[in-house]
């Protein structure tokens, strides 16, 4: 069910065959995802929305969560998270919904 994300998938490659247009469908609620979050999510600076509720999602949340300053939407809601809540959460000044 994990590929169902990939039916939104548009992209367009810039001339060193980079990636710099990328949108899957907004919500990735209730898609079958397992796993952590990983520390690498945090490089995607330009992401507005975060919404993986209703999955499998494991572990802690990731510090580097806290570098999506333009977030409007975090939404980790059902998932199987443990630990404690960065404080660098509060850099996310956009954010609107969490």
């Amino acid at each position: 069910m994990a590929s169902r994300a990939l039916v939104y998938f548009r992209g367009r490659v810039c001339l060193r065959g980079r990636v710099c247009t990328l949108q899957l469908g907004r919500d990735l609620g209730s898609a079958g995802l397992r796993g952590p979050l990983v520390p690498e999510l945090g490089v995607l600076r330009n992401l507005q929305y975060l919404e993986v509720y209703k999955n499998n999602i494991t572990g802690s949340i990731p510090a580097e969560i806290g570098n999506l300053t333009n977030l409007i939407s975090l939404d980790l809601y059902l998932n199987q998270l443990s630990g404690h809540i960065p404080s660098s959460l509060g850099n996310l000044k956009s954010l609107t919904f969490l």
